[in-house]
């Protein structure tokens, strides 16, 4: 049956905008309180204003984002494209400074003193120095890493650390010959 009429009709449509799904991996961060993806539903073409997702030993380096989608980090906004969108956050380690002085020793590389980046946060293995006429006695630092004396060991902390070798002179074996001075004469 077709409608006639003879007098003006006015229609008006009603649109809806589509919604699209968009999930927010914080990639081993915490997110909104969460440390596993958080999905929310969105209007295609809306703005989303994103927070900061923090993360232990790491600094913020931005999304990884849909390429349908577009993410702004001055006003963290990231605009919807026309597909469901996973964003996924990415991290930069945060570096730290560990210097090892042997402390009149030889750490490595014939060298008593050693410079270099760790990161944050990480276990970094220690060299035992060696130094004529002493036995190593371990490290000491302050401010202090993490060291454990049983794996030589330290967890890099959230500074710069200076590590310095601990010596004790090396014991005269009990032979009738050999007296301390002697053998701490000879450096052995």
């Amino acid at each position: 049956m077709l409608f006639r009429s003879t007098s003006a009709i006015s229609l008006k449509a009603n649109w809806t905008r589509n919604k699209k799904t968009l999930t927010i991996n914080p990639s081993g961060g915490v997110y909104d309180g969460k440390t596993t993806n958080t999905t929310v539903e969105v209007d295609e073409g809306s703005q989303y204003q994103l927070q900061i997702p923090t993360k232990e030993n790491f600094t913020f380096g931005g999304w990884d984002t849909n390429p349908s989608s577009s993410y702004n980090s001055t006003t963290r906004e990231l605009t919807i494209g026309t597909s469901d969108i996973t964003i996924t956050a990415k991290w930069n380690n945060i570096k730290r400074t560990l210097t090892i002085d042997a402390n009149g020793g030889i750490y490595e590389d014939n060298k008593s003193i050693v410079t270099m980046e760790v990161n944050q946060g990480e276990e970094y293995s220690l060299k035992t120095p060696t130094k004529g006429g002493f036995d190593f006695d371990g490290w000491t630092s302050e401010p202090a890493g993490v060291y454990n004396s049983s794996t030589g060991k330290i967890t890099i902390p959230a500074s710069d650390v200076t590590l310095y070798a601990k010596w004790k002179n090396k014991v005269c074996p009990s032979t009738p010959t050999c007296t301390q001075a002697l053998w701490n004469r000879q450096k052995h």
